[in-house]
């Protein structure tokens, strides 16, 4: 199977890459490729690039390439469209703004947190180095909580952490929710773990 990465010049594509390289067919794609003759013959573009890929992105599905995509900074609206253009070529696309385990456990709480509690905050903080604010993993949580960018604090640190706080409260009491990753090999096991179930359906 042959597999394109794009935005391999990045931490996460090169570390992906380093992990995929021996086992499979990987090709690296930069801004400056010419991307359609980049995805010949790829059956799966793993995409860790930016939000200006999103056009780049919807080639790929027209040309019936499967996607898995952690670039963060895309709306909402834009991932709903590439869903429906995998849909119609009958493509496999997952995307996730965080690929982080302890992000996919928070996800099943959001709903319980809706139900609960009317007032919502949501802070995230992200090394200095972070381009897009806020952060693709925080409009999602605003997203499933029915909450605008408003209700979103972003802080550029020197901390490398990424961190991630909901703040649920009522007039007696406060409720506290935490993420934070350390180190980004968190991003990495997540990753693995879609794609390793991306390879099982394959076979």
């Amino acid at each position: 199977m042959k597999i394109a990465i794009l935005g391999i010049n990045g931490r996460m594509g090169s570390r992906i890459y380093q992990v995929l390289v021996n086992k499979y067919d990987v090709v690296g794609i930069t801004i400056e490729d010419n991307f359609k003759e980049k995805i010949t013959d790829v059956e799966l573009l793993i995409d860790f690039s930016s939000k200006t890929s999103f056009e780049k992105l919807k080639v790929a599905l027209e040309n019936k390439i499967d996607i898995i995509s952690g670039t963060t900074g895309f709306l909402i609206e834009e991932i709903n469209e590439l869903r429906e253009i995998a849909k119609r070529n009958k493509c496999y696309f997952y995307s996730s703004f965080n690929f982080a385990k302890g992000i996919t456990s928070l996800d099943k709480l959001l709903t319980y947190i809706k139900k609960d509690y009317q007032n919502i905050e949501i802070i995230e903080s992200h090394n200095k180095t972070k381009l897009d604010k806020p952060s693709g993993t925080s409009i999602l949580i605003a997203d499933k909580l029915s909450l605008s960018k408003d209700s979103i604090q972003s802080l550029r640190m020197i901390d490398k952490t990424a961190k991630h706080e909901i703040i649920c409260s009522t007039e007696y009491e406060r409720l506290t929710i935490v993420h934070e990753v350390f180190n980004k090999e968190a991003f990495v096991e997540g990753f693995l773990e879609i794609f390793n179930k991306y390879i099982s359906k394959r076979k």
